[in-house]
């Protein structure tokens, strides 16, 4: 009979547990090429081998092994879209490695945990996804493997996601905070990028909340983290948390402050984004709000210079093979410095503004027949009689003009204004003396309250507000006038009988609809004359806008309605100035800025051609 020793067994024993590690490891290799090629199925084969064959072994190269076998298998049956099956086989391996002190069994049982939630997060089960994550956030929280904390981040971030999910935004919120204390940025890129992000958020909420100094440190936050990031979209995101700061600060009145941290942005972007086309659109934006913000604080020389610079961006970004998204930026700036050379009464340079919009629109040329008249409209004076009764048998506009409400309807207001500019196109822009007097003073009467609804289109606080020059009501004078002009006895001819008071005999021979009186100060006849060339040089860029078919679009963009509507506001000031207080061919002139603004609203509410009737003639304008 052989007698084995002690030394003879141990040998056996170790020579029988590499071959199970080798055949262990080779096998499991089979299972990742099929899994590596597609083959799903044949995968699974191998796998469910590996653990037949293995699944007892105490080794712990091979129970490794098995744990990774497990993971494949899971994986292998969601591919199949086997979900439930999968996350049994997550479950599965949870329960046999979850207290494996082994690195290599731990990071694939977090893999477990991760598939498992992510497959219930996919599945639509919000709360068991939720529940999910926080067993491996639980679990692995603490670990120090950088792989491990890897899938504890990305577990905080669908965490996060999950919550939003089901709107509960305020835990969600408490989650990227969570995420940012980790500190876990330099593991993954995209998890840098959704840091950043949290980051900008954190901010973004704090800004909301009014907390606005806090907001500016939390802007802070990811330039120290990521601004020597190398990714072109990760500076993007740094370079978006750098503009929201120079906004806020705006807000705070620390302008200087303000320019600065535009500065900080233009300068990372000049390190180069992720394309060169990015980085020229967002510098054109970013050149044009810092011009305007030196405007305001009155270096007005270096406002012209930045505005140029952001055209200049704007060719770069178009070269680059894009642009059309900073199409608007590039055309404010060109609006923004005739404004501003016609203030420093340079109107020679805001004359040759125009090859500038030129070069940047591209292809302005003739506008078809089709789009001349694409916007007109047959309107009849019944139409208009309508719309005259309705105003003056108290219209609603009055509510509105009068209102001090923080939310209007904005997008409301400007479909308004826009279709009484249309409806009283015939009669206020046509050069035609044998027009019907009665009919153009309700178009001049009804254009007026389409300048009232024009104006709500803007944002401005309530004090703005108050002391915009909105349509009054005036009753006896108004009534006065429509008598003069025979226009009670018009609008019943055409079926729309006026309520109007009776007649006042003190009532002054006075138009009293213009508004609050006439504001002293500053409104000088040169201030009047730069306020005219700024008009009449914006109306011909505006009308070359007009005639680009690629970027005539851009001019919907919401700054250039709220210019115009500034505009339009200001016309209507020096209007009731200048009749009272200068010669009296300034009224003419204030009449053509009035229209010339009116035009420009228009045009940025909807792509018209400048041929389109809602544009005022050039012999109207001269008339004026």
């Amino acid at each position: 009979m052989e007698v084995v020793t002690l030394q003879e067994s141990s040998d056996r024993d170790a020579v029988v547990g590499q071959r199970s590690v080798a055949e262990a490891i080779a096998l499991l290799a089979d299972a990742q090429a099929l899994f590596d090629d597609g083959r799903h199925s044949e995968t699974l084969v191998r796998c469910d081998e590996a653990l037949q064959r293995f699944g007892e072994d105490l080794d712990s190269v091979v129970r490794e092994r098995v744990a990774y076998g497990l993971l494949l298998k899971g994986l292998s049956l969601a591919r199949l879209g086997h979900s439930d099956d999968a996350i049994g086989v997550y479950e599965g391996l949870i329960d046999r490695a979850g207290g494996s002190a082994d690195a290599k069994t731990r990071r694939h049982v977090a893999w477990a945990f991760n598939n498992r939630a992510f497959m219930l997060k996919e599945l639509g089960r919000g709360e068991q996804s939720i529940a999910a994550y926080n067993e491996l956030i639980d679990q692995f929280g603490d670990e120090r493997n950088p792989e491990i904390r890897l899938r504890v981040s990305w577990a905080l971030w669908n965490k996060a996601d999950s919550l939003r999910a089901l709107s509960r935004v305020a835990e969600s919120d408490g989650v990227y905070d969570e995420l940012i204390a980790r500190r876990d940025e330099g593991l993954n890129l995209e998890l840098d990028r959704n840091i950043a992000w949290c980051l900008r958020c954190r901010a973004w909420n704090l800004w909301g909340a009014g907390a606005k100094e806090q907001a500016v440190e939390a802007y802070d936050e990811p330039l120290k983290r990521f601004g020597n990031a190398s990714d072109g979209s990760l500076r993007m995101l740094v370079f978006d948390s750098l503009s929201d700061k120079a906004a806020v600060l705006v807000q705070l009145g620390r302008f200087e402050e303000a320019i600065s941290a535009y500065d900080e942005s233009l300068a990372l972007l000049a390190r180069r984004g992720e394309t060169q086309s990015q980085v020229g659109e967002a510098a054109a934006i970013t050149l044009l709000l810092k011009g305007e913000l030196l405007w305001s604080v009155k270096r007005l020389e270096e406002a012209i210079v930045v505005f140029d610079g952001a055209v200049e961006a704007y060719h770069q970004a178009r070269a680059a093979g894009a642009g059309t998204d900073a199409a608007w930026a590039a055309m404010l700036a060109v609006f923004y410095k005739v404004s501003r050379l016609c203030a420093l009464d340079r109107s020679a340079e805001a004359g040759r503004a125009r090859d500038q919009l030129i070069a940047v629109l591209g292809d302005v040329g003739e506008a078809s027949p089709a789009d001349e008249r694409s916007d007109a409209r047959e309107t009849s004076e019944q139409d208009l009689a309508a719309s005259f009764a309705e105003v003056i048998n108290d219209g609603d506009c009055w509510r509105w003009f009068d209102t001090t409400d923080d939310e209007l309807p904005r997008d409301t207001m400007a479909e308004r204004a826009i279709d009484l500019y249309r409806l009283t196109e015939p009669w206020a822009l046509a050069d035609d003396d044998a027009a019907c007097d009665a009919a153009q003073f309700a178009a001049a009467i009804v254009r007026d309250i389409a300048d009232g609804y024009a104006m709500l289109t803007r944002p401005v606080t309530a004090d703005q507000r108050r002391s915009m020059p909105f349509p009054q009501r005036a009753e006896s004078a108004r009534a006065q006038l429509i008598r003069t002009f025979g226009a009670d006895t018009w609008a019943a001819k055409h079926g729309h009988p006026l309520l109007l008071p009776e007649p006042d005999q003190d009532a002054e021979n006075t138009d009293r609809c213009e508004g609050q009186p006439p504001q002293a100060g500053g409104r000088t006849p040169e201030a009047f004359l730069r306020f005219f060339l700024t008009a009449a040089y914006t109306h011909d860029l505006v009308a070359l806008a007009c005639d680009s078919r690629t970027v005539r679009q851009a001019l919907r963009d919401a700054r250039f309605g709220q210019r115009a509507a500034q505009q339009i506001s200001e016309a209507r000031r020096w209007a009731r100035r200048v009749t009272i207080h200068m010669p009296p061919e300034a009224a003419g002139v204030a009449i053509a800025s009035l229209l010339m603004n009116q035009a420009f609203f228009v045009a940025s509410q909807g792509a018209i051609s400048s041929s389109a009737d809602l544009f005022p003639a050039t012999a109207l304008l001269r008339d004026c």
